[in-house]
């Protein structure tokens, strides 16, 4: 919810030591304001040498009053002459009145922005504060039947693509891009050696490999009929025939080689 008004941050170890300031959007000017402390750039240098003293979780920011951003400038200047607040360098609200940085101080500030910049950390504090703050929206907030359907079907399908089917457009120009094109002699080979049906001994899985029962001495002229006749998955009886799991059946290949 966007909240226009006065807000305060405020010393828990020196409570009187307080910032008063006004921000059309507060829940945006205090992620601002954690961001930039914790990357060590905050332009208020009194706000910044407390942060790296004590810490952020010495401060706490709290709003004072909400108001319309046209009298944002009054009741912040109303608060600042009555508290007086430590944290505050500028004596006018929404003003720069009264403070003058030294070119020295433009210059080194400039420097540090584009030096944490380069580095990620002022990347990875911006993207902290918004894990946080999404963390925090999220949080106790029930997923409905709805969008737990939602999630469940754009998962099915191809779990390569996450449940993403190729169109038949896209088959059609995946298909001709890799017109024409043809493997070197290289891949080839390397294709065969990979290939589970090479592995297999035979050009088609489940061609060409005589399978016996040991204790009935039935003898099965493919994998898939012997796996047929005993309801298994034909893979499953492949690799414990070929010894790549533990074979749980009575079946044994009677020729065991592998070309």
């Amino acid at each position: 919810m966007k909240i226009s008004g006065i807000y305060q941050i405020q010393s828990k170890i020196k409570p009187e030591r307080i910032y008063i300031g006004s921000a059309i959007n507060i829940n945006n000017r205090w992620i601002r304001h954690r961001i930039d402390l914790k990357a060590n750039i905050h332009g208020n240098i009194k706000l910044q040498r407390h942060y790296n003293k004590y810490g952020k979780e010495d401060l706490i920011f709290s709003l004072i009053v909400g108001c319309s951003k046209e009298n944002l400038i009054a009741y912040e200047q109303f608060y600042i002459d009555s508290l007086n607040p430590w944290f505050n360098i500028l004596p006018k609200a929404g003003s720069l009145l009264g403070f003058k940085k030294s070119k020295e101080s433009k210059k080194k500030q400039s420097e540090t922005r584009k030096r944490k910049f380069k580095s990620g950390e002022l990347v990875m504090a911006i993207s902290q504060e918004r894990r946080n703050k999404t963390r925090a929206t999220l949080m106790g907030h029930p997923v409905s039947d709805k969008s737990k359907e939602k999630n469940r079907q754009k998962h099915l399908g191809n779990k390569n693509r996450l449940g993403r089917l190729h169109t038949e457009e896209s088959k059609e120009k995946n298909r001709q891009s890799h017109l024409g094109k043809k493997h070197s002699e290289e891949t080839k080979q390397k294709m065969r050696l990979s290939s589970p049906r090479k592995q297999a001994g035979s050009g088609r899985l489940g061609i060409g490999r005589e399978v016996i029962n040991v204790s009935t001495g039935e003898i099965f002229n493919t994998i898939r009929l012997a796996s047929k006749s005993i309801n298994i998955k034909y893979r499953t009886l492949h690799a414990q025939l070929l010894e790549q799991n533990p074979n749980k059946t009575d079946y044994k290949l009677l020729n065991k080689s592998i070309s």
